[in-house]
């Protein structure tokens, strides 16, 4: 007589769903055995999604260096520098909008990533827009002056600096001061600009 089988009610069956989707069966030695599935996104894996999407900003600030290419991404360079304090304004909308782009990848290190972190990116947007390698030594001595400086002129202004476009204008600026490819005055006068046309920045960088 064949043994009827026990139906599921609704909890059971949604568990057995949720394992069928977690799980997979794979053949180990001839056995037959039960695995959670490698985690994806959009049907990919982690790793080749991070590989084929992750901006090269996002991989070197997270030392994945084996996913990045020698060159891959670069877009000015050092000697196509704004002339003008308007055209750095146009450029730096340029570099906070990149900056932004490596939000999405936050979770895949365990980490939030919100707009007022952005300016810890300053430094790496700098070396990539300036064409210059994404050495060790590079992002140092551009994140040191970066670092520095915020942390000393924070002190001055106050909350001008929790405006994550403005906090992100120093940092990259400054980055600039700390790579030697500008000095003092220029520094202040990009900065100074970029303060009194910020809502225009703000405007800029404001995703559709």
């Amino acid at each position: 007589m064949t043994k009827k089988k026990k139906k599921l009610d609704p909890a059971q069956k949604a568990a057995k769903k949720k394992r069928k989707k977690e799980h997979m069966t794979v053949f180990n030695n001839g056995k037959q055995k039960r695995v959670k599935r490698p985690k994806t996104v959009d049907g990919i894996g982690v790793d080749e999604f991070i590989k084929n999407n992750a901006d090269p900003i996002w991989l070197h600030q997270n030392e994945m260096w084996e996913y990045t290419e020698k060159g891959k991404g670069e877009y000015l360079s050092k000697n196509n520098m704004p002339s003008t304090e308007k055209e750095w304004l146009g450029e730096i909308a340029k570099a906070y909008l990149e900056a932004c782009g490596v939000i999405p990848f936050g979770k895949f290190v365990g980490q939030k990533i919100k707009p007022e972190d952005l300016f810890h990116l300053g430094p790496a947007v700098c070396l990539k827009f300036r064409g210059l390698e994404q050495t060790k030594s590079n992002l140092k001595k551009a994140t040191d002056a970066a670092l520095t400086s915020y942390v000393a002129t924070k002190e001055v202004v106050g909350d001008l600096f929790d405006i994550p476009q403005m906090a992100f204008a120093f940092s990259y600026i400054a980055s600039h001061y700390g790579l030697d490819l500008i000095g003092d005055d220029e520094c202040v006068r990009i900065l100074d600009y970029i303060e009194e046309k910020l809502g225009y920045l703000c405007e800029l960088t404001q995703k559709k």
